[in-house]
């Protein structure tokens, strides 16, 4: 959204010092916004470790000591028993390169930071098929203020 707005101040600026020399339509500026505001960017989050259970957990670090992110797209879906949680998009690779990264029995999820949601990988595979990685998450109705990890 913050890039939208960007977008948005940026085509008007343009507009006024275009005006001045060019007569270029109004029209024509819209429809650049409007292709600059649909193009999907990707997201960036850290990465966790956790038991399945979400008994023990802790951040994913590289061999720097800083924590690991990974891109892709966050959105929130349905689930089939009606919950609504939030997913994280990532390929395969990507997924088994984190997942190999945790130590034994625990897998790698996705989050911007201590209070954000329990939420999971959703991992798209080359042949275009795609599953919910393993992993805690929580169910947004559920509790909108408890996902703080304590670390």
């Amino acid at each position: 959204m913050l890039l939208k707005t960007l977008v948005f101040n940026l085509v008007g600026m343009i507009y006024k010092l275009v005006m001045r020399s060019i007569k270029i339509p109004l029209s024509v500026l819209f429809s650049l916004f409007f292709m600059l505001s649909h193009v999907a960017f990707a997201d960036t989050t850290n990465v966790f470790c956790a038991k399945p259970d979400g008994s023990k957990w802790y951040w994913l670090k590289n061999n720097e000591g800083n924590q690991v992110t990974v891109s892709g797209e966050w959105e929130e879906v349905t689930l089939q028993n009606n919950d609504n949680i939030y997913i994280f998009k990532i390929s395969h690779t990507n997924y088994d390169n984190l997942n190999s990264q945790c130590r034994e029995n625990f897998v790698a999820q996705p989050a911007n930071n201590t209070f954000s949601s329990w939420s999971v990988f959703y991992v798209n595979k080359a042949d275009g098929t795609n599953y919910i990685a393993p992993g805690i998450y929580i169910s947004l109705p559920e509790c909108s203020a408890c996902f703080i990890r304590f670390k």
